[in-house]
């Protein structure tokens, strides 16, 4: 093999391996975009769910209030 077909074959293989780490940066700031994103969803579904907790109680205490009222003043 000649010194010009070594350079050849090396610089195919850099510019393969360039490629590569291009892509695998590519890959590695997506799956950063998919974990924000997933992180932004968990975030609001735990805000969902402390407000339907909320309202939950509210809900209840109003229950109990207007057991608690003799039953004159329901009317």
């Amino acid at each position: 093999m000649t010194d010009e077909e070594l350079n050849d074959r090396f610089g195919r293989l850099v510019g393969a391996q360039l490629r590569f780490q291009d892509q695998l940066g590519d890959m590695a700031a997506l799956m950063r975009q998919l974990m924000a994103q997933q992180q932004a969803s968990e975030q609001r579904h735990d805000e969902t769910d402390q407000r339907f907790n909320i309202l939950l109680q509210e809900i209840r205490y109003s229950t109990r209030q207007l057991w608690s009222q003799p039953e004159e003043e329901l009317s």
